[in-house]
């Protein structure tokens, strides 16, 4: 399973993958699935036309 993580402003991905593997693996353990965190910049998100972050747009789930 994929999880985005939009952030504000610039992003460092490397530092958000390890700050959010405190979240991430036990959701993963919990869910039986095995999971990727993509931190991305709100701007990116909106403005990108990698197939990830378009396929993301059209597909996305908010969760708070």
């Amino acid at each position: 399973m994929d999880l985005l993580l939009l952030l504000e402003g610039e992003v460092d991905s490397a530092a958000e993958i390890i700050r959010g593997e405190e979240i991430e693996w036990p959701l993963s353990l919990k869910a039986g699935y095995t999971t990727s965190l993509f931190p991305v910049g709100v701007d990116k998100y909106r403005r990108s036309e990698q197939p990830f972050l378009r396929n993301a747009r059209g597909e996305e789930v908010t969760v708070s």
